[in-house]
């Protein structure tokens, strides 16, 4: 697995909290990434979590986020 810790220059759009599919606020994704294409990453996470790391969700979800939207990206040691 190809296990990394995302790093958003700004938080994830998110519509209200009742419709949205992702929380408000999300900051850094952790998670396994699945390709990394010329237009961004596809993402299975794991955690979806705020800009001070704290957790507001396990819902596996799998994201394309484009290179843009990325600070960085943190890959996992095996």
């Amino acid at each position: 697995m190809n296990q990394a810790t995302i790093y958003l220059r700004n938080s994830l759009f998110s519509t209200s909290a009742s419709q949205g599919h992702v929380p408000a606020g999300v900051m850094i994704i952790k998670g396994e990434i699945l390709e990394a294409a010329g237009g961004g990453v596809i993402t299975l996470t794991h955690q979806l979590c705020d800009e001070r790391a704290k957790v507001l969700t396990e819902q596996a979800l799998k994201l394309q986020l484009p290179w843009a939207k990325i600070d960085h990206i943190h890959h996992a040691q095996d």
